[in-house]
């Protein structure tokens, strides 16, 4: 059916499409598939359409005029199944859009004839006044505050004719309209229960109750002509002619009297509704009555009670009832023909007791209503068209003899009656200076609905008819071009056409709209000066000076453009415009949804609650964000793209932890204060959440945009500069943070955080949660905290310093780190530590776990164990794994290398050491060491096993039982022992026959030489055989050899060297 009213390739009527009549229609779930209404979006009200068939009607009617316009004899063809039906007769006959079905089946087709064309203007007519009673209902409520005893309810006599009670059908669920005030005007009405009927009396006997008069209310004429009767009871009273207190057949009235019953509700008078009182069995309706005052279910109000009485003899209810009632909504029942200029004019429905501007053009015999509107129609200005506008409202309302001070000083009494015209109602005294303020409002409102109705007909028809719908997508590109068509030819008078339009679009609730923010967009791209010029449009603006101003929002200003100085801005609860423009200013949102702009110089603005735009253009400086609720969002200018934006986690005032939006190689930066909430202390977690402080959005003029989610990935993966900076974690999010070059600090928070030093030497916290830390190049210092932690380390990144203290932690060799490259040992990095080092063979690249192994004591031969401080495992790329244990015995095995290799062992755990090549000095600790010199001249100290190997050594024992071997080949090694029960032992292919002992001076004392025979290797014992004193030669047991063990068995004691 859809496809029928409007067709897929937008041909029909109107170019209804499907989209637009989903727009226009929502289905009332409590009656499906009966009762439609329009929705906000169109009529800014729910205003009832009864039924389909009234939808269909009007549909027709639409068709009708459209056809009529291309051809005055139209017929359609004959097509076998029509679309629409409009509603069934009770003959049968089904009536379609513009044929008839007829009982038997057969189709008739016809033209339209003239009187059919001009009912169908006068439904569309009527539907269109009905949504303009909507645009102008916002107006209406001002003027309705301004006057809170406003509510005129009119009170008719209703008759009980079922006998179970008067009931009343409320405001919100009638559709009736009827003209209660006498005004001319059918307004809608609270109406009676389908079982009741109205006292009427056709005073012109026309057969149709056509308004109040001709009903007994509170808006009867008196027989004087002249005073309203102040019931419905006394208007009837004045008729009882012979005084007995009812009208009976006695009264001349009687038989002109009529009970209206309005069975379909509709407030027409139709065939068969209006009935005599004989005809209902009525003998006599009684004139005393019983005040009540009893508010009834559907919010009418009972304010007297009486009877009537039946042939039977029986009385039933008489009840007069006030009426609630909208005089806004009403219908134009006069039928006026529109000349063929006047058609040609811009046209607006009325309102309340105000019709169409194109009837009140044709009632107005001074023609002053014509020209002005023609003058409107010709005018290029629009500060003259909206002069124009006002006097236009005046002619229309027909007010123009109203004095504008009769009504006292506070608000123009001309504009007062242009209201009350428009809303049907009447202001009763002159307003006060409270009651002016909102009336000012009341008719700014029903101002702009009028100017932007005309000034959509005329200077903007071209653009408003370039706005298409593709795809259920309103689109502005061939608006876009009309635009700047006018811009081209006449910049002056193109730019008020876009200044006008960007007005409409904002009158017609579209202001926060991605059609709105496209167009200003688009326009801004071309200059900044036009995004400004589209912010003004249709707003009342407040201009401050270049000095320091204080300027607010009272006097119902919606923008305020403070100008240079420090300005302090300060809104109301209403929807404003704030720009600071130059200076350090303060702009205080407060409630509504607010655009606010620092402009150039540090800000401090302050949103508020509702849903608020910020705007931030290059060179703005740093403005500092404080919101409260709401869906916000900052608005980057031209020329800032995504790319060159960088988010980040910084503190706040207090413990706010904030956010930061810097634009890359400037100055410029915004603070969001709080937008990740608070930091806590003394507690699990390290901040609460703090919703209202949140930027939910910031949108790019490219029409890129980052939601919450994407804002808080992107300030939580952070990037630095070149420079020294300092990135810290403040709350519980998981965080990336890459330094870049400089000498970095880098703090991660209680989350699993990804940290990264990059290039300098960069010293990164992890804190808790499962960290990744990768210093990059540079000597870095790390500390990854509590949690399962994961350093990265790749050739070239220098030497890194780890201090860990909790979790199951790894260290991650990357590409081209094979086991076989790594030399782990145990060395000291701080007073006390007994640490891991890595070293990668070939570089100066190095890893250094401090405390790995614990700390050691001067005070006892145990360690001190550091758990906490390990690295659990060492991975490679190739997937090998070094667990605790392998890093231990590693660690424990070391070798030196081909170089001069100096080797202090730290810690009191046994070491297996190999110095290799070179002239080593290598000192062991634990007094259970295994040391090997190796090739070279090397210095040995320690406890334990110690081998010089090949090259003339200096090897120097403990106080505990050392072993000292020696091979053929090994030079000349000199053995200075301390303590202990010592032994040299040689090895294979050294017999006892093969050494020559000697006693040997060596100017202090006495040395034993063990020297291999027809080699020039031998062993020499410092001071073995005591030292030289004043006294003669002294023994010292600690310097002697106890033992000389060789390969085959043979041992010497101390007796036998």
């Amino acid at each position: 059916g859809y496809e029928g009213v409007g067709g897929n390739d937008g041909s029909g009527l109107f170019n209804t499409s499907r989209h637009n009549l989903d727009r226009l229609l929502c289905d009332d779930p409590s009656k499906p598939g009966l009762q439609y209404k329009m929705t906000e979006t169109v009529a800014g009200q729910e205003l009832s359409v009864r039924n389909l068939r009234d939808l269909f009607n009007l549909i027709n009617a639409f068709q009708v005029i459209e056809r009529a316009k291309i051809d005055k004899n139209y017929t359609t063809d004959v097509i076998s199944k029509p679309p629409l039906p409009t509603t069934m007769s009770q003959d049968g006959v089904i009536y379609y859009n513009n044929f008839i079905i007829l009982p038997d089946g057969s189709v008739s087709n016809r033209p339209y004839s003239h009187d059919q064309i001009a009912y169908a203007n006068y439904v569309v007519q009527q539907f269109e006044r009905r949504l303009a009673s909507g645009k102008f209902m916002e107006s209406y409520v001002y003027t309705q505050k301004a006057q809170a005893d406003q509510d005129r309810r009119i009170d008719p006599l209703v008759f009980d004719l079922d006998g179970d009670g008067i009931t009343t059908i409320s405001i919100d669920e009638s559709n009736t309209f009827f003209d209660l005030d006498n005004s001319g005007f059918a307004e809608r009405t609270s109406w009676i229960g389908q079982g009741e009927g109205l006292l009427a009396y056709d005073r012109n006997g026309d057969g149709i109750i056509n308004g109040g008069n001709e009903l007994f209310g509170d808006r009867t004429l008196m027989k004087d002509g002249k005073t309203l009767a102040p019931s419905g009871f006394a208007a009837l009273a004045e008729y009882d002619d012979n005084k007995d207190g009812k009208i009976d057949n006695n009264d001349a009235i009687y038989t002109l009297l009529r009970i209206w019953q309005d069975s379909d509700g509709d407030g027409i008078t139709s065939a068969g509704e209006l009935k005599q009182l004989v005809e209902l069995g009525i003998v006599s309706i009684g004139l005393s009555y019983s005040n009540t005052g009893v508010t009834d279910s559907a919010n009418n109000v009972q304010v007297r009670t009486g009877t009537f009485t039946l042939a039977d003899g029986s009385s039933r209810m008489t009840g007069e009832y006030l009426l609630n009632r909208d005089p806004l909504q009403s219908i134009d029942p006069s039928l006026v023909s529109v000349s063929d200029d006047v058609a040609l004019l811009p046209n607006v429905q009325g309102a309340g007791n105000v019709g169409s501007l194109h009837k009140a053009i044709m009632k107005d015999e001074s023609g002053s209503l014509h020209d002005l509107v023609k003058e409107f129609v010709q005018e290029k200005n629009s500060i003259k068209r909206e002069a124009l506008t006002r006097e236009i409202l005046v002619h229309w309302a027909g007010v123009g003899s109203v004095d504008p001070k009769s009504r006292g000083s506070a608000f123009d009494a001309q504009k007062l009656a242009v209201l009350e015209k428009f809303f049907g109602t009447e202001f009763r005294g002159s307003p006060n200076t409270n009651a002016a303020l909102l009336l000012q409002k009341s008719y700014d409102k029903l101002f702009e609905v009028v100017y932007v109705s005309l000034v959509s007909q005329v200077q903007l028809k071209d653009i408003m008819a370039s706005i298409k719908v593709e795809s259920d997508v309103v689109s502005f590109k061939d608006t876009f071009k009309v635009l700047d068509a006018a811009i081209f030819q006449d910049a002056k008078a193109g730019i008020d056409l876009l200044s006008e339009f960007a007005r409409v679009m904002k009158y017609h609730g579209l202001k926060k709209s991605v059609e709105f923010e496209n167009l200003r967009n688009y326009y801004v791209k071309q200059s900044a000066e036009y995004g400004r010029i589209i912010d003004f449009a249709g707003e009342k603006v407040l201009n401050g000076t270049d000095k320091g101003d204080s300027l607010n929002t009272k006097d119902d200003y919606t923008l305020i453009a403070a100008g240079d100085g420090d300005d302090g801005l300060y809104a109301d609860n209403n929807d404003n415009v704030l720009y600071g423009d130059a200076g350090n200013d303060t702009i205080y949102g407060m409630g509504g949804d607010d655009v606010l702009v620092g402009g150039v110089g540090n800000d401090q603005l302050r949103g508020g609650a509702g849903d608020d735009i910020y705007r931030f253009s290059r060179g703005d400086g740093t403005d500092y964000i404080e919101e409260t609720d709401g869906f916000d969002t900052i608005q980057l200018g031209e020329g800032i793209l995504p790319e060159d934006v960088i988010l980040q986690t910084v503190s706040g005032y207090g413990n706010k932890i904030s956010l930061a939006i810097t634009i890359k190689n400037t100055t410029d930066k915004i603070v969001v204060d709080g937008h990740f909430g608070t930091r806590i202390y003394n507690s699990d977690r390290l901040h609460a959440d703090n919703p209202g402080s949140q930027i939910e959005r910031i949108t790019f003029s490219n029409g890129a945009s980052w939601d919450l989610d994407e804002i808080y990935r992107r300030a939580h993966d952070m990037v630095g500069t070149e420079n020294a900076d300092y990135l810290v974690s403040f709350e519980d999010g998981a965080y990336t943070y890459h330094g870049l070059g400089g000498n970095d600090s880098i703090v991660g928070g209680s989350a699993n955080d990804f940290l990264y030093g990059d290039d300098g030497n960069d010293t990164i916290y992890g804190h808790g949660g499962n960290d990744v830390l990768s210093g990059g190049t540079g000597n870095d210092q790390l500390r990854g905290g509590a949690g399962d932690d994961v350093y990265l380390f790749s050739r070239g990144d220098g030497v890194d310093y780890i201090e860990e203290t909790d979790g199951f932690d790894t260290i991650q060799f990357g590409e081209g780190i094979s086991p076989n490259d790594v030399v782990a040992r145990v060395v000291s990095t701080e007073e006390k530590s007994i640490s891991l080092e890595l070293s990668i063979v070939g570089t100066k690249d190095k890893i250094a776990v401090n405390y790995h192994f614990g700390r050691y004591s001067y005070y006892q031969q145990e360690d001190i164990a550091s758990p906490g401080n390990q690295i659990e495992r060492v991975m490679f790329a190739d997937g090998t794994a070094w667990d605790i244990d392998e890093i231990y015995r590693r660690a424990h095995d070391m070798v030196g290398t081909d170089g001069n290799d100096n080797f202090s062992m730290v810690g009191n755990a046994p070491v297996i050491y190999h110095g290799l090549a070179g002239n080593d000095n290598i000192s062991g600790r634990s007094g259970k060491d295994i040391l090997y010199g190796d090739a070279g001249d090397d210095y040995i100290s320690g406890g334990g096993t110690l081998i010089g190997g090949t090259g003339n050594d200096n090897i120097r024992g403990s106080k505990g039982d050392d072993i000292y071997i020696f091979n053929r080949g090994d030079g000349q090694d000199l053995i200075t022992d301390t303590g202990g029960m010592d032994t040299i032992r040689f090895g294979d292919g050294i017999r006892p026959d093969d050494i020559v002992i000697k006693r040997v001076g060596n100017g202090y004392g006495h040395n034993l030489e063990l020297c291999i025979k027809d080699t020039d290797d031998k062993v020499a014992v410092y001071e073995h055989f005591g030292t030289n004193s004043y006294w003669g030669s002294v023994d010292n047991p600690a310097a002697q050899i106890e033992r000389v063990e060789f390969a085959d068995g043979t041992v010497w004691t101390k007796e036998d060297i």
